[in-house]
């Protein structure tokens, strides 16, 4: 009786674990640039530092995601007055008014908060398939899979864990959830070995001429954030 029962549980958990794994889609992102702008541009995070991104060439750039009092604000650290920031709605309007790409780094956040914010972010994702959210956190990932909005993975190997492990568990969810893009810091250029060939790299943050002359002419970054002017980069990436 006991195993017919094990059986039927485990029957059950493979079924469930199917239909979830086929509810999952593709992200369907369409990058017009390989080279995007660090934190909007000076100032950083702002509609200013924006525009003058725009102004200057930019056609994609990245800015830090805060969930402050049931709010979307765009800002890099929680602590900062919020009026101090301004909405990720109205950022979304500008980047649907001139056909940008942007990258939102969601910073830190608890699991029921995001999903409190969840139902909004899937509303903007339907806007644009020019805007992709990161994070780190495998949670938050399967938060927004399930909502259908787009994400990528940031490869971050903590200390608490060995790196084989950590890799294993990264590709594993990469492949599960669907997820083809991986992002990482730049001079941990070993993801390409730990995780193979299969995902399209978005490398961050690069402010020297000659490393980014280097890492534009790998075929594996797809997008690459710097901080540099667009003057300085318009001769090495497009």
């Amino acid at each position: 009786m006991k195993s017919k029962i094990l059986i039927s549980i485990f029957t059950l958990l493979i079924i469930i674990t199917t239909l979830i794994h086929t509810s999952f889609s593709e992200n369907k992102l369409k990058i017009k640039s390989k080279v995007w702008k660090h934190r909007a541009g000076i100032p950083e995070n702002t509609l200013l530092g924006f525009n003058k991104s725009y102004q200057e060439g930019f056609r994609g750039v990245e800015v830090d995601l805060q969930i402050i009092d049931q709010q979307l604000l765009i800002g890099h650290n929680a602590d900062l007055a919020t009026q101090n920031m301004f909405k990720l709605e109205t950022l979304i309007n500008q980047v649907i008014l001139k056909d940008m790409n942007l990258w939102i780094d969601l910073k830190p956040t608890s699991p029921l908060v995001l999903l409190s914010q969840a139902t909004k972010l899937k509303k903007y994702s339907l806007k644009s398939d020019k805007f992709f959210i990161e994070t780190k956190s495998f949670l938050s990932a399967f938060i927004l899979k399930l909502y259908e909005i787009p994400v990528i993975l940031w490869y971050e190997p903590p200390q608490s864990i060995p790196n084989s492990l950590y890799n294993y568990i990264f590709k594993f969810f990469m492949s599960y959830f669907k997820i083809d893009h991986a992002s990482f810091d730049y001079r941990n250029a070993s993801i390409i070995t730990h995780i193979g060939s299969k995902y399209k790299l978005m490398s961050f943050t690069i402010s020297d001429k000659n490393e980014l002359k280097k890492i534009c002419v790998q075929k594996k970054n797809e997008v690459i954030l710097t901080s540099l002017s667009f003057e300085d980069i318009s001769s090495m990436c497009k």
